[in-house]
Protein backbone atom coordinates (compact mmCIF):
# COMPACT_ATOMS: atom_id res chain seq x y z
CA UNK A 1 0.00 0.00 0.00
CA UNK A 2 1.65 3.42 -0.93
CA UNK A 3 0.56 5.44 2.40
CA UNK A 4 2.72 2.54 4.50
CA UNK A 5 5.40 2.63 2.25
CA UNK A 6 5.73 6.89 2.38
CA UNK A 7 6.55 6.17 6.39
CA UNK A 8 9.56 4.38 7.75
CA UNK A 9 9.57 5.20 11.83
CA UNK A 10 13.02 6.25 12.31
CA UNK A 11 15.43 5.20 15.02
CA UNK A 12 16.05 8.66 15.64
CA UNK A 13 13.00 9.66 17.20
CA UNK A 14 11.80 9.40 20.67
CA UNK A 15 9.28 7.10 21.80
CA UNK A 16 6.23 9.76 21.98
CA UNK A 17 6.99 10.81 17.99
CA UNK A 18 7.20 7.34 17.45
CA UNK A 19 3.97 6.40 18.63
CA UNK A 20 2.55 8.93 17.09
CA UNK A 21 2.95 7.77 13.70
CA UNK A 22 2.10 4.40 14.27
CA UNK A 23 -1.12 5.67 15.88
CA UNK A 24 -1.15 7.98 12.39
CA UNK A 25 -0.09 4.81 10.48
CA UNK A 26 -3.12 2.65 12.12
CA UNK A 27 -5.71 5.35 11.22
CA UNK A 28 -4.87 5.54 7.64
CA UNK A 29 -4.78 1.61 7.60
CA UNK A 30 -8.16 1.76 8.99
CA UNK A 31 -9.55 4.35 6.54
CA UNK A 32 -8.17 1.80 3.16
CA UNK A 33 -9.45 -1.02 4.82
CA UNK A 34 -13.07 0.49 5.00
CA UNK A 35 -12.63 2.30 1.89
CA UNK A 36 -11.60 -1.40 0.49
CA UNK A 37 -14.86 -3.19 2.40
CA UNK A 38 -17.13 -0.51 0.80
CA UNK A 39 -20.08 -1.69 -0.54
CA UNK A 40 -21.96 0.36 -3.60
CA UNK A 41 -25.03 0.09 -4.55
CA UNK A 42 -26.21 -0.10 -8.02
CA UNK A 43 -26.54 3.43 -9.40
CA UNK A 44 -29.40 4.81 -10.62
CA UNK A 45 -29.01 5.35 -14.30
CA UNK A 46 -29.79 9.16 -15.97
CA UNK A 47 -30.35 10.55 -12.71
CA UNK A 48 -27.30 13.07 -12.64
CA UNK A 49 -27.22 15.40 -9.82
CA UNK A 50 -30.72 15.61 -9.08
CA UNK A 51 -30.33 13.69 -6.13
CA UNK A 52 -27.14 14.55 -4.67
CA UNK A 53 -23.37 13.33 -6.29
CA UNK A 54 -23.74 10.61 -8.71
CA UNK A 55 -22.75 7.34 -7.32
CA UNK A 56 -19.96 7.03 -10.11
CA UNK A 57 -18.52 10.12 -8.45
CA UNK A 58 -18.55 9.25 -5.44
CA UNK A 59 -16.82 5.75 -6.18
CA UNK A 60 -14.36 7.90 -7.85
CA UNK A 61 -13.36 9.80 -5.46
CA UNK A 62 -13.31 6.90 -2.34
CA UNK A 63 -10.59 5.07 -4.72
CA UNK A 64 -8.52 8.11 -4.86
CA UNK A 65 -8.43 8.74 -1.42
CA UNK A 66 -7.81 5.34 -1.10
CA UNK A 67 -4.73 4.54 -3.40
CA UNK A 68 -3.39 8.59 -4.40
CA UNK A 69 -4.20 11.30 -2.27
CA UNK A 70 -1.34 12.20 0.06
CA UNK A 71 -2.96 12.07 3.45
CA UNK A 72 0.72 12.97 5.44
CA UNK A 73 0.89 16.04 2.61
CA UNK A 74 -2.01 17.65 3.71
CA UNK A 75 -1.97 16.86 7.21
CA UNK A 76 1.66 18.98 7.75
CA UNK A 77 0.59 21.80 5.33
Amino acid sequence: MPVRESVAVRGDLDADHRDLLREAQQQLDELARRLDETWWPDGSPGVGWSQGIPLDCTHELAEYWRTEYDWRARKSA
